[in-house]
């Protein structure tokens, strides 16, 4: 029995650089994409990084969302490639929410990408967007969050 519980714990010893070293890679390979402006291999690599990783950094999940959201902004909404990636971006704001390290910043930018869903959730966007607008208040330079906002509480 001891001897089976030390071949174990041995066996997982010797995968845990290995985990290291794919996870390692896949960031290496994902901060080059970006560097390049190579922002859709840049999400794949960030993805399976994600997976690979037993700690994947808030650092990273920004980089993330930086690369998510210039994806997105090169795709006309309702094509399927956007909504693909729109739903990884929501998804990763979940993510970072449920680690503890999703930023309210992000708030009215959240808002906006949960009405831009193939089906919208109107409730949390006006959660975000509503939130976004009060921490934001006068340094909100751009009047379309706020008319998305109302519109938004008006299609509930």
């Amino acid at each position: 029995m001891i001897v089976l519980l030390a071949l174990n714990v041995t066996i997982v010893i010797a995968q845990a650089p290995e985990e290291s070293r794919a996870c390692q890679g896949f960031k290496a390979r994902a901060n080059n994409a970006l560097s390049l402006g190579s922002y859709a291999d840049a999400v794949e690599y960030f993805l399976q990084a994600e997976a690979q990783c037993q700690y994947f950094e808030k650092d990273n999940y920004n980089r993330l969302l930086l690369c998510l959201q210039n994806v997105l902004g090169s795709y006309e909404q309702g094509n399927e490639t956007f909504e693909k990636y729109n739903q990884i971006l929501l998804r990763v704001y979940d993510t970072m929410d449920q680690k503890g390290i999703y930023n309210e910043i992000d708030d009215i930018f959240r808002g906006y990408y949960e009405t831009l869903a193939n089906i919208p959730n109107y409730k949390k966007a006006d959660k975000y967007l509503s939130r976004g607008i009060k921490n934001r208040g006068k340094d909100l330079s751009d009047a379309y969050f706020i008319i998305l906002f109302y519109f938004n509480t008006y299609t509930m």
